[in-house]
């Protein structure tokens, strides 16, 4: 099974170009890592595919994206009180 076969096992009904960008751009795919609950990359990538699968379902996918390539804000310096 291919990464592209498992995003479209976990969201029936996303078309190619979809399951692409949610592959390429909401998981860490083709980069992996082994975290707490993820013990090796075909998991880790399956969990990654899995809570992108949700976002896409709210239709948040594009959202999540571009939020994902936005560098943080810069933090504003307190005020001190006179």
């Amino acid at each position: 099974m291919s990464p592209i076969d498992l995003v479209k096992f976990a969201a029936p009904g996303i078309s190619d170009d979809e399951a692409d960008a949610l592959l390429w751009g909401a998981t860490g795919f083709p980069c992996f890592w082994s975290g707490p609950h993820a013990s090796t990359p075909v998991r880790a990538l399956w969990d990654d595919v899995q809570r992108a699968a949700r976002i896409w379902r709210k239709g948040w996918l594009g959202a999540y994206i571009d939020a994902a390539w936005k560098p943080a804000p810069a933090r504003r310096a307190r005020r001190r009180k006179p």
